[in-house]
């Protein structure tokens, strides 16, 4: 056994036995439920509620309650990223008088989710921890 096939079979090992658990859907994104999630705003620390749901045909949907009103996202397709799972999230935040376009690349790692948010008015950091898996 070579040193490269031994750190192959360990990395596989990993991927296999480390994934989020089996909620529904696609199975192997195992992200579906509700998130309580903190942005880090230039005007401080805001939480809110993400929650995101995946159909058995690869879609994924997702809202995110925040700042005081719920916003759908649009979400793209999943890809994985190691153990990961990234999933493209857009929408638009209601934020005093104008609206403001978003785009995120949302990192679902077993309860966990990060990101960066990217605004026209600059970046914002997203992390949180389910709360609740989708039943």
């Amino acid at each position: 056994e070579t040193t490269y096939s031994r750190a192959l079979t360990e990395t596989t090992y990993l991927m296999y036995t480390k994934l989020p658990p089996k909620v529904e859907g696609l199975g192997w994104l195992g992200m579906d439920g509700t998130y309580r999630a903190t942005l880090d705003t230039p005007l401080g620390r805001k939480t809110g509620t993400l929650t995101v749901a995946c159909s058995g045909d690869g879609r994924v949907s997702g809202t995110l309650a925040a700042l005081g009103k719920r916003y759908p996202l649009v979400c793209g397709a999943p890809r994985r990223e190691g153990p990961s799972t990234v999933v493209p999230l857009s929408g638009r935040l209601s934020m005093l008088l104008q609206t403001v376009p978003f785009t995120c690349d949302a990192r679902f790692d077993g309860n966990r989710v990060t990101g960066t948010v990217r605004t026209p008015y600059g970046d914002v950091r997203i992390e949180g921890e389910r709360v609740r898996a989708r039943q």
